[in-house]
C-alpha cells in the first residue's frame, strides 16, 4: 500500500494553481524535515578513488551486499517503474552508505521532493538553469543539509558552476574532464565527480587536487 509520501509525490507533474502550489510546497517542506537523517558521502583521502553506481531497480539487500566496493549509490527515478519510497527503503536495507538522486531537477518543488524521499545528494544540470537559479536551487539543499551535484558538459557551464556559493559537488562530463582544467587554483578543495572511465587518465599529482574521484557505473537492467 502506498504511503502519504508516495501519493503526494505522484502529484509532482500535475498542473496546480498558485494556491495549490503553495500548499504543496508547504507539505513538502514539512516532509523534508522528517526525512531520514542525511548521510555524509565518505572521503577516502586525497587521490583515492571513491566508487559510485547508478540504479534503476527497486532496493535489494542482495545487490547492496554484492557491491562492497561501492560507497555511493545513485537512484535514477525518471521511468514509470521508479517509486519515491525507494530512498527510504534503501536506507533501511543498507544502514551505512549514502544515496543520491541522479535525475536533473527543474525547480524548488523537485528538490524538496528529493529531500523528502530521503536522498543524501541531488543533481542539477547546469545547462538547464541560469546562474541565479542554480544558486537558489543549491541553497534550497543547503537549508536542509543536502548537497547538490552540478553537472557540467562544457567549459562555459563549468565556469558558472564554480561560482555557485553553496555546498556543491562539481560533476564533469567527458568533454570538460581534462587535467589542465583540474589544475586551476579554483578547483582547490572542491568536491569533483568524474565520469566512468577517466581514472586511468590522471596522474597521482592531479588526483591529489581532488577531494573525491568517483566512477559512475551504469547498473545492468534486470
Amino acid at each position: 500500500m502506498k504511503d502519504f509520501l508516495d501519493v503526494l509525490l505522484e502529484q509532482m507533474d500535475q498542473p496546480r494553481s498558485a494556491h495549490d502550489e503553495a500548499i504543496y510546497l508547504n507539505r513538502l517542506k514539512s516532509l523534508a524535515t522528517t526525512a531520514p537523517p542525511q548521510r555524509k558521502i565518505p572521503s577516502r583521502g586525497s587521490g583515492v578513488p571513491l566508487r559510485a553506481t547508478t540504479l534503476k531497480t527497486a532496493p535489494d539487500s542482495r545487490l547492496f551486499q554484492s557491491r562492497p566496493d561501492v560507497e555511493l549509490f545513485f537512484y535514477e527515478l525518471k521511468d514509470e517503474q521508479a517509486e519515491p519510497r525507494w530512498f527510504r527503503q534503501a536506507k533501511d536495507l543498507d544502514p551505512l552508505r549514502a544515496f543520491g538522486r541522479w535525475d536533473p531537477l527543474p525547480g524548488e518543488a523537485q528538490v524538496l521532493e528529493t529531500i523528502a524521499m530521503g536522498a543524501d545528494l541531488y543533481s542539477l544540470k547546469v545547462q538547464d538553469h541560469d546562474t541565479a537559479t542554480l544558486q537558489y536551487l543549491a541553497e534550497v539543499g543547503v537549508d536542509y543539509g543536502v548537497p547538490v551535484l552540478l553537472r557540467c558538459t562544457s567549459e562555459e557551464e563549468l565556469a558558472r558552476a564554480l561560482f555557485v556559493e553553496a555546498d556543491t559537488w562539481i560533476g564533469l562530463e567527458a568533454a570538460v574532464a581534462v587535467p589542465e582544467l583540474l589544475e586551476l587554483p579554483i578547483f582547490e578543495n572542491r568536491q569533483v565527480l568524474l565520469p566512468y572511465g577517466n581514472a586511468e587518465e590522471w596522474t597521482r599529482h592531479q588526483l591529489k587536487q581532488l577531494i573525491l574521484h568517483i566512477e559512475i557505473i551504469e547498473e545492468p537492467q534486470r
